[in-house]
């Protein structure tokens, strides 16, 4: 019922005239995750999965980092939060943050640059927030294939370069590399391997 409700209303951040409405149903999440009676955050995250939350959640933290107001950059971060509590739950709660929905927009995030919209410090700290989910959801090698299909590897690869990032990306690409040569070969032809 009500969190299958917060998914659709999540649904509509795209479109400007619903975004107070959008900002509510967040703070709900963000709200039902914190209640700690009667289930625990681990089956809240799953239930909440289960009924296709998440894509919808990065998506609008997509629309909400190309926005021009503090408030959506306020509402990415949030959303940077909530998909932080799922990446950290159990394997079956990664998946669902690793599915092909998901990381296409994460991915598309790291991949943007500061056009303006955001500044640039701003930018930064999202990206070193999803590089921090993604470090988490490597750590579980049951979704490295997944994570490969949204091609991961090649995004990060270039973020090397960049000192406050480095650390990150270098535990980030072991995690990835490391049980696959296909995935060597990738990190290799987008130039980790000078």
């Amino acid at each position: 019922g009500g969190l299958k409700s917060l998914t659709y209303v999540i649904a509509l951040a795209p479109k400007q005239e619903y975004s107070s409405l959008v900002f509510e149903a967040i703070d709900l999440v963000i709200h039902v995750l914190k209640i700690n009676k009667g289930i625990s955050k681990n089956d809240a995250c799953r239930l909440m999965s289960e009924d296709g939350i998440l894509p919808y959640l990065s998506s609008a933290c997509a629309c909400f980092v190309r926005a021009t107001t503090q408030n959506d950059l306020a509402y990415a971060n949030k959303v940077i939060e909530i998909l932080g509590k799922f990446a950290n739950g159990h394997a079956v709660v990664k998946r669902f943050v690793a599915c092909q929905g998901v990381l296409t927009h994460i991915v598309g995030i790291l991949g943007s640059t500061d056009d303006g919209n955001a500044t640039g410090s701003n930018l930064l700290k999202i990206h070193k927030k999803l590089l921090q989910i993604i470090r988490t959801l490597v750590m579980e090698s049951s979704i490295l294939d997944q994570m490969q299909e949204s091609n991961i590897v090649a995004i990060l690869v270039p973020f090397m370069k960049s000192p406050v990032h480095r650390n990150v990306i270098l535990l980030i690409l072991f995690y990835l590399t490391r049980l696959s040569s296909k995935r060597q070969v990738i990190a290799a032809k987008a130039g980790l391997v000078p």
